[in-house]
């Protein structure tokens, strides 16, 4: 299990290798969502490397959302995670988006020192 809070370090390639949801965000420039992690997911669909697997281990849930610039080019990418199970199901999925895209909105505009 990793260690709650510690993430010093933990860094995801987006180009040319793609890692973890933060370079899959990226590349496809669409909210991503994994409500069921698995070791064999973090080696094989997010391409981590063994000191990433150490940092996310434990992690059941994680979101990311893409931000964009004026040229729709993706600026930021905003990532929560959680160690506590939680379902996003074809019911409850629109909801989801337009609840994370309205809070990274607020966060990327509010407060865009975060990113400079």
């Amino acid at each position: 299990m990793a260690e709650s809070g510690n993430t010093e370090g933990l860094k995801f390639e987006v180009k040319p290798k793609i890692q973890g949801i933060v370079g899959n965000v990226y590349n496809e420039k669409i909210i991503l969502y994994d409500d069921e992690m698995t070791e064999d997911k973090l080696k094989e669909l997010y391409n981590l490397s063994n000191f990433q697997k150490s940092k996310v281990n434990g992690t059941k849930f994680v979101l990311g959302v893409p931000l964009f610039n004026e040229k729709d080019n993706v600026d930021v990418i905003i990532t929560m995670d959680s160690e506590d199970d939680i379902k996003i199901n074809d019911t409850n999925i629109d909801k989801w988006n337009l609840m994370a895209t309205k809070f990274c909105q607020s966060m990327h505009h509010c407060v865009p020192i975060l990113y400079n």
